[in-house]
C-alpha cells in the first residue's frame, strides 16, 4: 500500500519483491506511464508500512539479491514506520513509533484482540436506523444489522448499552458472521426507559474496562470514547473519527 501510494504521487514504475525477485520487472503503468520505459537498473526503493524487527523486509531484500536477476539495481531499503531497532537496518525511515502500536488500516488483524474490549454497534456493525423502544422493529433491524468492521480473530471482550433482552438476537448474528468473543456484555437496565433516564454509557463501559484486564477499547461514539478512557485510565480507539483517547493519572 505504501510502496503503491508513492509510486502513484511521484509517477514512478511499481513492483512487488516477488515479481521484482523472479523478473527483476515492473507492473504496467496504465496510461501515466505509457511513454516511459520502464528502468532497466539504478536504485530501487523496497518500502515496507512499518517494520518492528525488519524480518519482512530482510527476507524480501534475501530473495531479491538472491534470486540473481537484480544484479544491475541498486536496492534501498525503507518503511514508513519502525521502531528503534528497525531504524539502524534501514537506509531510510519517515518516524519512529515505539510498540504497542496499532495502525488504522490493520487494526482488527493483530494478535491483541484477544487483549481487547469493544463495542458492537458503530463497531461490528452499524448503528440502528430505528429507535431502541424494546419492540420487535428494532429486534429484526439488529437481527439484520450490516456488517461494519468484523475482528478476525476472537476477541477478548464484547461489551454493548443493548439491553439484557436481546443477548439471544446479538450471540445469533455474532455466530452468523463468525465474530468470536471470550465475554458478552449487555446493559442490565430492565426496559430500555430505565437505561436513557440512567445515561452515563461511557461511564458505565469505562468501569467495565477498568475492572478488567484488557488494554485497549474500540468505541464507535466521538462523544462516549473521551468519557470511557477518562473512567477507565487506559486508551479507547474511537472508529468514528480514528482517533486515540488516553488520560492518565
Amino acid at each position: 500500500m505504501a510502496a503503491s501510494l508513492v509510486a502513484l504521487h511521484r509517477h514512478l514504475h511499481l513492483s512487488d519483491a516477488e515479481t521484482f525477485a523472479r523478473s527483476a520487472e515492473f507492473h504496467s503503468p496504465g496510461s501515466r506511464l505509457s511513454n516511459a520505459a520502464p528502468p532497466t537498473g539504478g536504485k530501487v526503493l523496497l518500502l515496507d508500512d512499518s517494520a518492528i524487527r525488519c524480518r519482512s523486509i530482510n527476507a524480501a531484500r534475501k530473495g531479491i539479491t538472491e534470486s540473481g536477476r537484480c544484479g544491475r539495481f541498486e536496492l534501498m531499503c525503507a518503511a514508513l514506520y519502525v521502531t528503534p531497532a528497525a531504524a539502524g537496518q534501514l537506509d531510510t525511515y519517515w518516524q519512529i513509533v515505539q510498540m504497542p502500536r496499532v495502525f488504522e488500516w490493520n487494526w482488527l488483524a493483530p494478535q491483541h484482540l484477544q487483549e481487547w474490549m469493544s463495542d458492537i454497534d458503530g463497531v461490528l456493525c452499524r448503528d440502528p436506523v430505528v429507535f431502541d423502544d424494546d419492540g420487535p422493529e428494532y429486534e429484526v433491524v439488529i437481527a439484520k444489522a450490516v456488517p461494519l468492521y468484523l475482528p478476525r480473530r476472537p476477541i477478548h471482550t464484547l461489551i454493548s448499552c443493548r439491553l439484557k433482552r436481546w443477548r439471544f438476537v446479538t450471540e445469533q448474528w455474532l455466530a452468523e458472521h463468525g465474530v468470536a468473543a471470550g465475554e458478552l456484555v449487555l446493559h442490565p437496565a430492565p426496559p430500555a426507559e430505565v437505561r436513557r433516564r440512567q445515561g452515563q454509557y461511557g461511564r458505565w463501559k469505562g468501569e467495565h474496562y477498568r475492572n478488567s484486564p484488557c488494554t485497549l477499547f474500540i468505541e464507535s461514539s466521538a462523544i462516549q470514547a473521551p468519557l470511557i478512557a477518562r473512567t477507565a485510565l487506559k486508551p479507547v480507539l474511537c472508529v468514528e473519527n480514528m482517533t486515540m483517547y488516553q488520560h492518565k493519572l
